[in-house]
């Protein structure tokens, strides 16, 4: 055998087993149930929106939202858990049927509603095709009481975003130092 091809098979060996490696790192904390029992929901200040449960996905119906309002329609969950240091993915599965955009983060679950998370918000920008994203954070406090917001007052005019997956995400072996 020659020294090339004891390289090449070394290289490939060394590929595959960093590839597989890279996805042991990822543990499913959440995969949220896309079910209206499961999450709470909230509009105000003039914000209007319909929210439904169809075949384990959510399919909101924005008809309103106040310019500079983005926290006036909110889907959340309370009572989650995560761990000081921690680096999360928060991977969403969507679509819209314009440009259009989900704000999301891990936060006190009463007023001063401060963020666990840095950076403050995971943001997806959605368009007509098919979306899934992937966005990090670290968590900046160690809790099982946080909750999860999903904020969808930032978009304007009437829009349709269906949501098909959402899942948390613990990168192993990540932390901040």
């Amino acid at each position: 055998m020659t020294v090339k091809a004891i390289v090449m098979i070394l290289a490939v060996l060394f590929l595959a087993s960093w590839a597989s490696a890279a996805y042991a790192a990822e543990e499913v904390v959440y995969d949220f149930p896309l079910k209206k029992s499961q999450w709470e929901y909230w509009e105000e200040g003039g914000a209007r929106a319909k929210l439904k449960s169809v075949d384990s996905k959510f399919v909101l119906n924005i008809l309103a939202s106040p310019a500079g309002a983005f926290h006036h329609i909110q889907l959340y969950k309370l009572a989650l858990k995560i761990e000081e240091g921690q680096k999360y993915m928060l991977r969403l599965d969507a679509t819209s049927d314009k440009e259009a955009e989900i704000s999301c983060k891990f936060h006190k679950a009463s007023p001063n509603w401060v963020s666990y998370q840095n950076p403050e918000y995971v943001v997806f920008d959605l368009s007509p095709r098919s979306n899934s994203k992937t966005e990090e954070f670290v968590a900046e406090r160690s809790t099982d009481q946080a909750r999860l917001t999903c904020y969808f007052g930032q978009n304007r005019g009437e829009t349709n975003i269906t949501i098909n997956s959402l899942r948390l995400l613990r990168v192993n072996g990540a932390t901040k130092k």
